[in-house]
């Protein structure tokens, strides 16, 4: 499948949500636990705690650690923090500059996430990925796996 790319400028985003350290083996069992955790705690607990954002929307975020490790994190959009669980942890998406595009659906998602990184990359002259910034998995309000869902990976100009 060919997908399409865009650079886009977002704000900065406040996350709450739970993290795993992994690596690109085990990620494919790894991520979908942690959702599999993560998912029916946003009502049972994370809802008391926070403001949750009007918008719903949950991420799925990777932050690398080094060449093949990251820390994925299944967060949800809040606005105003409380309490949080001992297990949950807050970060802020940064604002930026991010390569986007739209996946038809979970399956799609690893096709997508191996465009961006390998084939997006050959055909840009004004933007490069940033490795050190985080890529993003942005699922809408009561997402399920066969819905569409968005990517985002951090990029600056090239010089």
């Amino acid at each position: 499948m060919s997908f399409q790319f865009t650079v886009v400028e977002l704000p900065e985003i406040q996350v709450a949500g739970i993290t795993v350290d992994t690596d690109m083996e085990k990620a494919m069992i790894d991520c979908p636990a942690l959702w599999h955790t993560f998912a029916p705690r946003i009502c049972s607990e994370l809802a008391d705690c926070v403001e949750i954002s009007k918008t719903g929307d949950s991420y799925g975020i990777s932050k690398m650690i080094d060449e093949n490790r990251f820390t994925y994190w299944a967060a949800v959009q809040i606005t105003q923090i409380n309490t949080l669980p001992a297990d949950f942890k807050t970060m802020t998406i940064p604002a930026g500059l991010y390569v986007k595009a739209q996946v038809p659906n979970l399956d799609m998602l690893g096709e997508a996430l191996t465009a961006m990184y390998m084939q997006w990359p050959q055909s840009q002259t004004e933007y490069q990925l940033d490795m050190q910034g985080v890529s993003l998995e942005r699922y809408e309000h009561n997402w399920q796996p066969n819905d569409p869902l968005e990517i985002f990976a951090a990029v600056i100009k090239q010089s």
